[in-house]
């Protein structure tokens, strides 16, 4: 009996630019938002070189405020996304102290959400949106005008053989 061969990814691709139309990016984020009962009513993004800023228009206990966050070093990699938050600012420009970010974030954030205040890092886990077997890495960040850079960094896709590429029966989807 033969061992089975290695898994060899499906796709490959080297290094490239994806390139994110800001003002698009924004509408999708708006109308997400326009149909949940969360507490952010509304997000702006907007950038220069590596730093991203978004401001997100919130509802606290009925009265609206407006919060400011800059980022910088925003990275994908293993399918979790990271950055590090390096300022927050409150109603009137007020600056948030990044150690209250922790209990705000574990009380209205996702349980795939973690911040540490310790260094300003932010953690997504992405595990349940992006499949396995997917390598993909973001090594760099830019905006340019209304233009959001992705450098992504050489990848794969290497199918388990649980994942289904045709329905069943063999045929393909015309």
């Amino acid at each position: 009996m033969t061992a089975p061969a290695p898994a060899r990814p499906l796709l490959s691709w080297d290094r490239f630019a994806l390139r994110i139309d800001l003002d698009a990016l924004q509408t999708v984020v708006n109308q997400q938002l326009g149909g949940r009962s969360l507490p952010v009513r509304r997000a702006e993004i907007s950038g220069r070189g590596d730093e991203l800023h978004a401001r997100v228009d919130l509802a606290w206990k009925g009265l609206p405020a407006r919060l400011s966050v800059q980022l910088a070093e925003v990275r994908f990699r293993r399918r979790f996304l990271g950055c590090r938050i390096l300022a927050v600012h409150g109603p009137l420009g007020i600056p948030v102290p990044l150690a209250l970010l922790r209990p705000m974030i574990a009380r209205f954030g996702p349980s795939t959400v973690h911040f540490d205040a310790t260094d300003g890092i932010l953690i997504v886990d992405l595990r349940g949106q992006v499949p396995p077997g997917v390598e993909l890495q973001v090594s760099g960040v830019r905006c340019r005008g209304r233009q959001l850079e992705l450098e992504l960094a050489p990848g794969a896709w290497t199918p388990s053989t649980s994942d289904v590429l045709l329905p069943a029966g063999g045929d393909a989807v015309s």
